[in-house]
């Protein structure tokens, strides 16, 4: 019953994970344009990843044998891929999720298996690499969210992101006007020529980027990818933090307990 409970927990871990993905790749145009919502995303998507580190923890640490990790994180995967959709380039991502999640497990396993008393050091020394696969994932939803909205209202840079531009230059040229002078005769014929001039700039960079759509898509979550993870190395520590804090709650409240283990250990002698 105990160990179905802490499954339950990274499954619960998985559905947010996707959930905070979906939210992420259907509101990318949002995130770009404000800062605050940028910021309060990347917020929701660390605790996410965080949720996913410390059940993992719990998972690695608790389940045994070490078959209940493969089918955890299998169905982890599937949840997780339920919910940012069906298609190559996800179903890739969320392999790659899979077989460092099991990797992770060994390292751990392998470590718990020499250390003499029980602490949650191989968990540290191999949480680095699954916080970077899940950054790596949750990064992908702006990509996929530009990719999507682009298919679906066949445009190469999103009219939003041309709007805002557009009236950053007026506005900019406005003030220039009034700075000189400029008769209003004059001035409505040259914002109708500089319209024009802006529109001709769209359409010759739409032109060039034509074929550019995955490149766009791997800027956006790169960006996306270097902010998060300058967060994830500076607060990286939280995770463990609270592993540290719960492993001897669980055990205060004799959900976990400590066994001592005898080991016989060969040993080549003159």
């Amino acid at each position: 019953l105990k160990t179905i409970v802490f499954f339950l927990l990274i499954l619960g871990a998985s559905v947010f994970f996707g959930v905070i993905y979906g939210q992420i790749s259907t509101n990318y145009l949002t995130i770009i344009f404000s800062a605050s919502q940028f910021f309060s995303s990347i917020l929701w998507v660390f605790t996410a990843i965080a949720l996913m580190a410390i059940t993992a923890g719990f998972t690695v640490m608790l389940a045994r044998p070490f078959w209940l990790n493969i089918i955890c994180f299998f169905v982890s995967a599937v949840i997780i891929l339920f919910f940012i959709g069906v298609n190559t380039a996800t179903m890739i991502l969320v392999i790659i999720y899979f077989v460092f999640a099991l990797l992770y497990s060994l390292s751990v396993k392998n470590k718990l298996e020499n250390q003499i008393k029980f602490s949650i050091h191989p968990i540290a020394d191999a949480q680095k690499i699954l916080l970077i696969i899940l950054a790596v994932m949750a990064s992908s939803s702006v990509a996929f969210g530009y990719l999507n909205d682009a298919a679906t209202r066949s445009f190469v840079i999103p009219p939003e992101v041309k709007t805002s531009v557009n009236k950053f230059i007026e506005s900019k040229m406005d003030a220039g006007s009034e700075q000189v002078k400029i008769p209003e005769k004059d001035k409505k014929a040259l914002a109708e020529k500089s319209k024009g001039e802006i529109e001709k700039m769209w359409t010759n960079l739409e032109t060039r980027l034509k074929d550019g759509k995955n490149t766009i898509a791997i800027f956006l979550a790169s960006a996306f990818f270097t902010i998060l993870q300058l967060i994830l190395i500076v607060f990286s520590f939280i995770p463990l933090l609270i592993l540290r804090i719960l492993f001897p709650l669980l055990k205060l409240i004799h959900v976990t307990r400590i066994v001592t283990e005898t080991k016989e250990v060969e040993q080549l002698v003159l």
